[in-house]
């Protein structure tokens, strides 16, 4: 049995911190190949310091220019290798054309284009 100055029942505690928020990383408008791979490196950084974060790449392009998003999300995964199942892509239609980078750690929902 139980010494008589034992509780006989138990609690739990858990601590609850700020709500994970998605993370914008980069935005940017159009711009060559090489500095595009730049910032692509720096991607790469970003997501070996987290190993379950993912990232969320959405490209605001015109209508017409879709095709050229397609091409350049297929030469984004090729420097990503292995570590292309961590990214998403999004197009999105817009008339400025600009691309948004978001961090989402695991837990975090996803941001909203």
């Amino acid at each position: 049995g139980l010494p008589a100055n034992c509780v006989d029942h138990a609690s739990n505690t858990v601590e609850f911190g700020p709500p994970l928020v998605s993370i914008l990383l980069d935005r940017y408008g159009r711009g060559s190949w090489a500095s595009e791979r730049k910032r692509i490196n720096r991607w790469k950084s970003e997501l070996k310091r987290d190993p379950y974060a993912q990232l969320n790449v959405y490209m605001y392009v015109q209508a017409n220019r879709i095709a050229q998003a397609d091409s350049r999300v297929r030469k984004i995964k090729e420097v990503f290798g292995l570590e292309q199942s961590r990214l998403t892509f999004r197009t999105v239609p817009s008339k400025q054309e600009t691309t948004k980078v978001y961090l989402v750690p695991a837990g975090a929902e996803n941001p909203i284009p």
